[in-house]
């Protein structure tokens, strides 16, 4: 007898949480090409196609992988439970926010690690994609300042880090377009 057996009530997946899986992962791939996001995840661009398809289910080695190259949350990406992003508050809810406890006061320490950690990305994700460019030195300081605000708010929405540079690659693609007359 395991576990299982001696439980009387038996836990099933709802048929939404089945159905939302492909939705979850095309936001958790974000703008990256399906063929990158494979190699990274180690699954075959092929299979993965099929998970977004909706006509296969990933096994748990390739669930943990795909979570992983995504940098989303295991639960989040499997079942759309909790924030898609460590460290967040609920940034994509599978149902309605919990009420709070009555009792509940936020840690400010671990809401000011959060921002530092968010802001930290944003800056980074927009020097890199200024170098890239071969912008940033043309960058003024308050262009700089805001284009962090700009990523820093996608990221607070949710958004995964790939997809927050790549929505920042295509400003900078048009930034450095000639302009026609």
């Amino acid at each position: 007898m395991n576990a299982h057996d001696s439980n009387d009530e038996t836990v099933q997946l709802s048929e939404s949480e089945l159905e939302t899986f492909a939705p979850r992962l095309r936001q958790a791939i974000g703008d990256r090409s399906l063929r990158s996001f494979a190699r990274t995840a180690g699954v075959s661009e092929t299979v993965l196609r099929k998970y977004i398809a909706g006509e296969s289910e990933p096994t748990r080695p390739a669930l943990i992988a795909m979570a992983r190259a995504a940098r989303v949350r295991l639960e989040w990406l499997a079942i759309g439970e909790g924030p898609m992003l460590a460290g967040e508050q609920r940034a994509v809810s599978a149902g309605p926010e919990p009420a709070p406890h009555k009792d509940f006061e936020p840690d400010p320490r671990a809401i000011e690690e959060r921002e530092q950690r968010f802001l930290a990305a944003a800056v980074r994700i927009v020097d890199d994609r200024l170098h890239s460019f071969e912008l940033r030195s043309y960058t003024k300081p308050e262009e700089f300042a805001e284009l962090v605000r700009i990523v820093l708010a996608d990221l607070k929405r949710g958004s995964a880090e790939d997809a927050a540079a790549a929505a920042l690659d295509r400003v900078l693609n048009i930034a450095r377009t000639p302009h026609q007359p």
